[in-house]
């Protein structure tokens, strides 16, 4: 039996097709529903620039909102997570198969994989051990590695932007988001990202877009990069409850009762410069990074 089969034998009875309703899946939804969605040309970029589209594994994919997208472009779809929890969680596809693994031994076969993906979880993972990990699983000249980094706080305006990332400010000065997490709003690390000896950096074509309200033709970034946008709306009451769903926010709430959005709501309000009931449009960025592996890799 290969790794893949011993995975699989394994996953059916971990990660379940179907999940029973509770109120702890229904809070996860309710999360998820505040995260960034990735625009569809994202994925149709990836698949463009991956040579073959019989494998992708994604990487730290959590609830699979990658994993998903990347499904109607690939014949097979691995979700790779180490949290169990999460994967329980995942959303769906008939090509999908959630196998729970940590980024360094993901049990997959040893140059099976087109396109691996990973996306702002890279900047915390073990960068020597995830790169030669995936240097192992990806097919040899043909196999690509993705990075796709996203803001990790929404663009609104200036003056509700300047406050919610004061709120971010403060739970780090307060211990609850570690160091390293912080500087992920910053654009820079991903260039700061190094690629090894066995991949070869890439840019190819941009692939042409139709505008639309949830993804705009893709640009390059200063480093040559894909970049791509999804704009939906909010009220305030929805940025309130995004800021309530952020992990470090719930972990100030459980150990300290500290809620770090009451002292600024009131300046929320009057940043809004509208009724609170009153959508604004909200802008994710999505910014790509290829790499290709070598033949001799």
């Amino acid at each position: 039996m290969n790794a893949v089969k011993q995975a699989t034998s394994h996953i059916r009875h971990a990660i379940p097709t179907s999940v029973s309703a509770s109120s702890k899946l229904a809070g996860a939804r309710q999360v998820a529903d505040f995260r960034p969605q990735y625009p569809s040309m994202v994925f149709k970029y990836l698949a463009e620039m991956t040579p073959k589209r019989d494998t992708v594994a994604d990487i730290a994919c959590s609830t699979g909102h990658r994993t998903v997208g990347l499904a109607p472009h690939f014949t097979k779809v691995y979700g790779i997570d180490s949290n169990i929890e999460k994967l329980h969680r995942a959303q769906r596809a008939d090509n999908i198969l959630y196998i729970p693994s940590t980024s360094d031994a993901t049990t997959l076969d040893s140059n099976s994989i087109d396109l691996v993906t990973v996306s702002t979880s890279l900047f915390f993972l073990n960068h020597a051990k995830f790169f030669a990990e995936t240097q192992r699983i990806l097919k040899p000249e043909t196999g690509t590695l993705g990075v796709i980094a996203h803001t990790y706080l929404p663009n609104i305006s200036p003056e509700v932007d300047r406050l919610v990332h004061h709120v971010w400010r403060t739970l780090g000065e307060h211990g609850y988001i570690p160091p390293q997490r912080l500087n992920v709003v910053e654009w820079d690390i991903m260039d700061k990202i190094v690629i090894p000896q066995g991949f070869k950096e890439i840019c190819g074509p941009i692939v042409e877009a139709t505008s639309n309200n949830s993804a705009i033709p893709a640009t390059k970034t200063n480093g040559g990069h894909p970049r791509y946008s999804h704009i939906t709306q909010w009220t305030l009451e929805d940025l309130l409850h995004y800021i309530r769903t952020w992990e470090y926010t719930i972990v100030a709430q459980n150990q300290d009762n500290h809620d770090p959005v009451a002292p600024l709501q009131k300046l929320l309000e009057e940043a809004w410069a509208a009724d609170a009931n009153t959508p604004k449009d909200v802008r994710w960025e999505f910014r790509l990074r290829l790499a290709r592996k070598t033949a001799d890799a």
